[in-house]
């Protein structure tokens, strides 16, 4: 135990104890300017321009997962047909599947009142960050527990065919022209 003014009297105590039951459970989709995203107000098209497709900004704050495991499981889904990942997501038996599958049911809910048909949606981009890490005393440990943010956009139309995959000579030849081209100040 820290041996630090507030954790001294036993109100304090009560207090920080109360203020960590808060956190539990507090999970909540306003991403703030991510779920603006939604609202946004396109110009006019002009003549023989393509319809724009409909993109739905989705997300699910304060979840208590490890950031890593997460972003693992958004990788797996990106570039994925919307009912190809929930079938992915449902098959996995782990927490992080379940998480994934209620954050992209409520996705595509919310795509339904917003679009003509929410079958025809797509992964176009997913990926988890940690909004802040807490340490939690237990018995006779200390546990760490991340709170993650979860977003996802979710773009009308077929996803994009998949790009040919890097030999290990093409990577070396991407790193060596990215740092052949990187400009060094002097200052």
């Amino acid at each position: 135990m820290n041996w630090f003014a507030p954790n001294i009297t036993p109100e304090a105590k009560y207090q920080r104890k109360q203020w960590l039951h808060s956190l539990e459970k507090k999970q909540h989709n306003d991403m703030g300017e991510w779920s603006k995203k939604n609202n946004m107000i396109y110009p006019p098209l002009e003549e023989g321009e393509p319809p724009r497709p409909h993109e739905i900004y989705w997300g699910r704050s304060r979840v208590a997962i490890c950031r890593r495991v997460m972003a693992r499981t958004c990788l797996t889904v990106n570039n994925l047909e919307l009912q190809d990942a929930l079938d992915k997501m449902y098959n996995l038996k782990a927490r992080e599947g379940f998480i994934m599958y209620e954050v992209l049911r409520e996705a595509r809910d919310f795509a339904s009142k917003r679009a003509p048909s929410a079958n025809t949606f797509h992964i176009a981009e997913c990926w988890a960050t940690v909004l802040n890490r807490e340490y939690r005393h237990g018995y006779a440990i200390l546990r760490k527990r991340d709170l993650t943010n979860i977003y996802v956009l979710l773009r009308e139309g077929p996803p994009p065919a998949e790009r040919e995959k890097l030999t290990t000579e093409d990577a070396i030849d991407h790193y060596l022209e990215g740092h052949r081209e990187k400009e060094i100040p002097l200052t």
